[in-house]
């Protein structure tokens, strides 16, 4: 099979992946020739950088530092301890193609102010983080399988789209105190685990399908019992989807208005439960979104994601292109907030 017809196949949408299903693919490819993130809590564990044990990793970071993280001043909208969401799951899918190097520091650098803030702000401690890419593996890994097809569950995930990251783009293990495929409220170093996983390369697929990879992250395939993102979903945390990308998606079969359906079923229709945060291209619009726009060399615009986004009652977009990514969180903070008063837990509803 020629690499370039292997890539588009294994790259076909995994809402219903799971490790086995992947491995029959494998097996079925290998017959060919070839392979394929509710409030309040105090005294959490865990502490970063800390002086005492006592310390959240997230309560550590300087007054100050929360402060440089908001432009001109800012501050995001209080909201009441009583109100604050207890728990936040975090979920980042992060276009891996040759492209997006610089919006990859970018991300790393606004990281820990974003998550001080929310801490802060929300008082919102209790969390996990995950990061996917836009891809099921890159023409080098594909060249790879081919001379061996992935065999444990470990490697098997490493090459399902949606599956979480736990690793660096150059194979260095991340360390991640969850001992699972996300960073929860156990991490000693979270600036660096996330910039460890975050930083997911430039050797992907150029024909990156963002929308793909999260509701592959988000099927049960993924995260049933023992499968690859197993644990990272709570259904009494508000999810936080944030998309970066450069380009469109132009691979996700389905339009926007099915996407949104597929991911509110995740969270049982509750719309209050899904904050969606999309950094992404503009050249399509009129008027550029904010710290935009891209010229046209960095993007090519983005109309079905930012159609996507602005199905949800709490979605934000912003230029991927911005300089500085610190205002776009900045807002999003507030977004989060105004999600974290509507959303009642299952448990008590």
């Amino acid at each position: 099979m020629p690499s370039s017809i292997l890539v588009r196949t294994v790259r076909a949408s995994c809402s219903e992946a799971h490790p086995l299903g992947t491995l029959l693919r494998y097996g079925a490819l290998a017959t060919a020739g070839a392979l394929c993130l509710a409030c309040g809590g105090a005294d959490p564990p865990g502490a970063l950088g800390s002086s005492s044990a006592r310390e959240h990793p997230l309560e550590a970071a300087s007054q100050s530092g929360a402060r440089d993280f908001f432009p001109d001043g800012q501050t995001a909208r209080p909201v009441p301890q009583e109100d604050a969401c207890r728990k936040i799951d975090f979920l980042f899918v992060i276009d891996n193609s040759l492209s997006m190097e610089r919006q990859q520091a970018n991300l790393a650098r606004s990281f820990p102010g974003f998550m001080a803030v929310i801490a802060s702000e929300l008082r919102a401690v209790d969390f996990h983080v995950m990061v996917i890419d836009t891809d099921a593996m890159g023409p080098g890994e594909a060249v790879a399988a081919e001379k061996r097809a992935p065999s444990t569950a470990d490697e098997i995930c490493d090459v399902t789209l949606g599956a979480g990251r736990r690793s660096s783009h150059t194979g260095s293990d991340c360390e991640l105190a969850s001992g699972a495929r996300f960073i929860n409220a156990s991490q000693q170093d979270l600036g660096d685990a996330f910039n460890c996983i975050g930083r997911v390369g430039t050797a992907g697929s150029s024909y990156e399908q963002p929308v793909g990879a999260l509701l592959g992250a988000t099927s049960a395939g993924l995260e049933a019992p023992g499968a690859c993102n197993a644990s990272f979903l709570r259904d009494d945390a508000v999810l936080v989807v944030t998309i970066v990308t450069d380009e469109d998606d132009t691979v996700t079969a389905g339009e926007p208005a099915a996407w949104r359906e597929t991911l509110l079923r995740v969270k049982h229709g509750d719309d209050g439960a899904l904050v969606l945060l999309g950094l992404v291209a503009d050249e399509n619009l009129t008027a550029a979104l904010d710290g935009g726009p891209c010229p046209l060399k960095d993007g090519t615009g983005a109309p079905r994601l930012q159609s996507f986004v602005d199905t949800f009652s709490f979605g934000s977009l912003g230029s991927v292109c911005a300089a500085d990514y610190a205002p776009f969180f900045a807002r999003a903070v507030g977004v989060i907030g105004d999600a974290c008063q509507q959303f009642v837990p299952p448990a008590i509803r």
